[in-house]
């Protein structure tokens, strides 16, 4: 099993995705608010396993982060911004 993990937790400028094995074919990290409005898509890169995403211009609150990989079930993590 491949987990994703999403530290620091709460994030207050920056936060890090971060894979337990890299990905081999890439794929997509889309972060979204509590109404499921895509903010930003990254394309994750094939052996790459960690990406910073700054979220210092976000306002403070819940966010997800859906991370799609090719033959693997859609994950989403729960992602919050702090103050």
């Amino acid at each position: 099993e491949r987990e994703a993990s999403v530290f620091p937790n709460p994030a207050r400028d920056a936060f890090t995705l971060a894979f337990s094995k890299a990905p081999e074919s890439g794929g997509t990290a889309i972060l979204r608010n509590q109404m499921g409005q895509a903010l930003e898509q990254r394309q994750l890169q094939p052996g790459e396993a960690a990406t910073e995403w700054d979220v210092s211009s976000l306002p403070a609150g819940l966010y997800f982060l859906e991370v799609r990989q090719e033959g693997w079930p859609p994950q989403v993590l729960r992602v919050v911004k702090s103050h």
